[in-house]
């Protein structure tokens, strides 16, 4: 009789287990259901914002687009051995790629013809700086304020940070080294990389090779070393995104001038 009720112990104890074991799956699955329906939602709003943005500024939206590719390629670099390697996740990458494009996304509410101007005066480059914070107050009003939040974290890190500069001479808040949130580090330099290849009228552009020698001349002062280190070995992804982007053979840009140049560097 004692042997029955322990081994009737047992069992209810094995279901009761069991079932528990049921119901974290459950939850699990259900979270992470949930977890990725909202991630669609927000890439469909900066979708979204871009389509709205096109509308306006065509230049400012393909500008806003090619920068969140660019960081996909620079961050898969900077997880492979950096010293960032660490706090640059899979997930880290598919959000920063998804929020990348909103760096500028404060630029929308300003004139065109204010970023337009050459030699502007000092109102028009301190509304110019304004799109930072513009753009901080336009992920408050589209993502849950929540900090712990990914989408929202980092969408606001690059809208407020991305002129930040390593040696602290950047805007809005003279922000130094790794004060500086990583996010916006790495998006800083894919921004001025896409800023330096994509310049309206195409005249005024750089090619491949000027854009990454000029980025790497940046190295320590306006941007991380680690990062630009990282931009450096890859190169290649950038030049395959470049040559899609603008059109040009690869064959072109790997020339042997070109190839010299970056050797040298």
């Amino acid at each position: 009789y004692g042997y029955v009720l322990i081994l009737n112990d047992m069992t209810e104890q094995t279901d009761r287990y069991n079932q528990l074991e049921h119901d974290n799956a459950q939850l699990n699955y259900d979270f992470k259901h949930s977890q990725e329906k909202i991630s669609s939602m927000y890439k469909k709003l900066v979708s979204g914002i871009i389509s709205l943005t096109s509308k306006k500024d065509p230049v400012l939206a393909g500008h806003m687009e090619r920068t969140g590719h660019y960081v996909t390629i620079l961050s898969k670099e900077l997880q492979k051995e950096s010293k960032y390697a660490r706090l640059v996740s899979d997930g880290f990458i598919e959000t920063l790629s998804a929020v990348a494009p909103l760096h500028d996304c404060g630029k929308t509410l300003i004139s065109s013809d204010v970023f337009s101007k050459q030699g502007s005066s000092l109102e028009d480059l301190e509304l110019r700086k304004s799109h930072v914070e513009e753009g901080a107050k336009i992920i408050d009003t589209l993502f849950v304020n929540n900090p712990e939040e990914p989408f929202y974290k980092l969408g606001r890190e690059v809208a407020l940070f991305h002129h930040e500069c390593w040696d602290g001479s950047g805007y809005p808040r003279g922000l130094k080294g790794e004060e500086i949130p990583l996010s916006a580090r790495i998006v800083a330099l894919c921004d001025e990389f896409d800023n330096l290849t994509g310049r309206q009228p195409q005249s005024m552009s750089y090619s491949f090779a000027e854009a990454y020698t000029t980025i790497l001349s940046y190295s320590g002062g306006r941007f991380d070393p680690v990062v630009a280190d990282a931009f450096k070995k890859c190169r290649g992804g950038f030049m395959d995104l470049y040559s899609k982007m603008t059109g040009l053979d690869k064959k072109i840009l790997s020339s042997a001038k070109v190839k010299k140049t970056v050797e040298e560097i």
